[in-house]
């Protein structure tokens, strides 16, 4: 309800997007996946399965969040941060560093 979803994104079973939310084009969400509600996405936004990320959330451009991955709220994620597979991160947590998947 009252979610945006950009041009061009590939969203997969099973997924819940929260009411207020917006997201960017050219994105990937995979299957079993939630992004809470009243949250903005970047464009070029790739979610892996099986993925939480909680209300308020601010993601940048070009973020690539992995597999079975949980993020609480009120979430800053800078541009280009790759978010590896199975991290949990706590509410109000800022994520700048992009060599977290390197």
């Amino acid at each position: 309800r009252n979610a945006e979803i950009g041009a061009s994104c590939r969203i997969g079973d099973r997924v819940t997007i929260g009411q207020n939310t917006v997201v960017g084009a050219d994105c990937r969400i995979g299957d079993d996946s939630t992004l809470e509600r009243e949250s903005v996405y970047g464009t070029g936004l790739n979610v892996g399965t099986n993925s939480f990320i909680g209300k308020n959330a601010e993601v940048g451009n070009n973020v690539v969040i992995g597999d079975n991955v949980d993020i609480d709220r009120n979430v800053f994620i800078a541009d280009g941060v790759c978010v590896p597979d199975g991290s949990n991160y706590g509410k109000d947590s800022v994520i700048i560093d992009t060599t977290l998947c390197d």
